[in-house]
């Protein structure tokens, strides 16, 4: 890997004005994503993302505390070392040598000349690989005027798609949405009877079959129940153990269809359910699903409290473009956050919103 800007030269006067353009910048991208948003949310998002980030962050942090601890300039085994501490904390290898590329940029226009301003750089950089996917972001059930809004959930078993369903659905709930749950995940009956339980927590009605029933009758029926009662969207549970390309592609084809004839415009999103605790692994599924799926509009990343891998997120914006929509930072039905790229890189590195203007 090739370093640019290194040097003994001493800071000409006026370097330490742009010393902080690093900061200044990565303040404008976070102000200009959060211009719509009141303050006590943003704030309680970013205490769930830190809260949710915290071995992430706890081990990056030991890493780049042992980096600047003492270092009196940025050197090239300086940025070697940042370049493994993101590695360690599962962001892929492509994804860190743009990382770094960028820190580097930085430091050949002398934006930066101390080594613990580097970490705002590295925010900086991402932040913008965060928000990589925000052009393929489709209208959510609140800006799209068609009703019932049909959202298709995907994702194999075990990454917590129902449970996030059930998050969803309450979160919904308290934005004045009406949501109706279906479950056409009818291969396991444990899918339906989890989802009805958590429907119930969640405050919101769940159309289901018997197990062994066809996806689509249930699609239909929760549309028909959604127009019926006046409901704002229907939320589709899908099956998650279907092995083989042939088997997933048709059976969703089917749901689709059936979706498409009986809403307009439907499925309004596509929504792929993955699990950070798998790390690279999580990457590899993503791709899988985009090969196979034709429309994913964006990403929920579970169980991101439960793991020392949350810089698989980036690298997951990094590679697949698809806008990450939502976090889920433990096990109860309201930890799920919206996914803000500020926020997310301050709770990644441990940086406080404050210097930077937030």
């Amino acid at each position: 890997m090739r370093f640019f800007g290194f040097g003994s030269k001493k800071p000409k006067q006026g370097e330490k004005a742009a010393e902080s353009n690093a900061k200044q910048q990565a303040s404008q991208q976070e102000r200009s994503g959060t211009q719509d948003e009141s303050t006590k949310p943003r704030e309680l998002t970013r205490k769930r993302l830190a809260k949710g980030l915290f071995k992430t962050r706890e081990k990056l942090s030991a890493s780049l505390g042992r980096i600047f601890l003492g270092a009196k300039h940025i050197s090239p085994e300086l940025l070697k070392q940042l370049e493994e501490a993101l590695i360690l904390a599962d962001v892929g290898v492509d994804t860190v040598d743009k990382i770094v590329a960028k820190v580097s940029e930085d430091l050949k226009r002398r934006e930066l000349t101390k080594p613990d301003v580097v970490k705002f750089s590295v925010k900086k950089a991402l932040v913008e690989i965060l928000s990589s996917g925000e052009s393929r972001r489709a209208p959510s059930v609140m800006e799209c005027r068609q009703r019932p809004f049909v959202s298709l959930v995907v994702g194999v078993n075990g990454t917590g798609k129902t449970t996030t369903i059930a998050k969803l659905a309450r979160r919904y709930v308290q934005q004045g949405i009406t949501p109706i749950l279906v479950a056409a995940d009818t291969f396991r009956a444990a899918a339906i009877e989890q989802l009805t339980i958590w429907g119930e927590r969640a405050g919101v009605e769940v159309i289901a079959h018997k197990q062994g029933g066809s996806p689509a009758a249930v699609v239909f029926d929760g549309i028909a129940a959604a127009r019926s009662r006046g409901a704002d969207m229907v939320i589709v549970d899908t099956a998650g153990r279907l092995h083989t390309k042939k088997n997933l592609m048709a059976e969703l084809a089917k749901v689709r269809r059936v979706a498409a004839t009986n809403a307009d415009g439907a499925p309004h999103e596509t929504l792929l359910i993955l699990d950070a605790t798998l790390g690279q692994n999580a990457v590899s599924q993503a791709k899988q699903f985009s090969e196979w799926l034709n429309g994913i509009t964006g990403i929920v990343l579970t169980k991101i409290d439960g793991t020392a891998k949350g810089g698989v997120v980036v690298t997951i914006a990094d590679e697949l473009s698809i806008p990450i929509l939502f976090l889920g930072t433990g096990e109860k039905i309201d930890d799920l956050v919206e996914f803000q790229p500020s926020a997310f890189a301050d709770a990644l590195l441990g940086l406080s919103s404050e210097p930077l203007g937030g």
